[in-house]
């Protein structure tokens, strides 16, 4: 319980602190600057960021939105260049790192162990949504069933009912069995007087 409380309000302020960036960001892709599409294959634009980060250039880094299947919507610095960009990358809500390589890889080990873990209790989470759904479902299904089973049966006890009536005439067990069986001779039609 409490780890579970610790890392949902952490998950809340980070929430809260990255609000600005997203929104900035997503308004951003609506249309950039010069009104041209802000889309590229990596990522889409934004504005540049207070962060502090520069890339390999000297150049501040730019924030920009992750638009792969992977990584949808997750936000990262890189080369403002359009062209010629150096290799700086750095996910938006990756620790910083201290300049200890020791503590460094810690923080990212611990960093994507949180990140496992919020992937597993989203898919635990919509695993279940999915199993209530499929349960409601088959309640539905079942109810159903029910109803179009007693229907039958109502049908079927009616149709008994009728049968057994005086109304009903009665059969004749002749025309119950197949045509081969009566011998009528060719198609001759008889009549019976009283």
């Amino acid at each position: 319980m409490g780890v579970y409380w610790i890392w949902s309000f952490w998950s809340r302020v980070r929430r809260r602190m990255f609000y600005g960036k997203i929104m900035r960001t997503i308004f951003e892709n609506m249309t950039d600057y010069d009104g041209s599409d802000a889309s590229s294959s990596h990522g889409s634009d934004s504005g540049y960021d207070d962060s502090g980060l520069q890339c390999a250039c000297g150049l501040p880094a730019k924030l920009r939105m992750s638009q792969s299947a992977r990584n949808p919507f997750r936000l990262f610095y890189n080369c403002p260049r359009r062209y010629d960009q150096c290799d700086f990358f750095r996910w938006c809500d990756e620790p910083s790192l201290t300049g200890d390589r020791h503590a460094d890889e810690l923080n990212l080990i611990r960093h994507e162990c949180t990140r496992l873990q919020r992937m597993f209790m989203k898919a635990q989470q919509d695993h279940e949504n999915d199993r209530e759904k499929w349960e409601m479902q088959k309640e539905e299904l079942m109810s159903t069933l029910c109803e179009v089973q007693a229907e039958l049966d109502e049908y079927k006890r009616k149709v008994k009912m009728a049968a057994e009536s005086d109304l009903m005439p009665p059969v004749d067990p002749r025309w119950s069995s197949g045509r081969d069986e009566m011998d009528l001779g060719d198609d001759a039609i008889e009549i019976h007087a009283i």
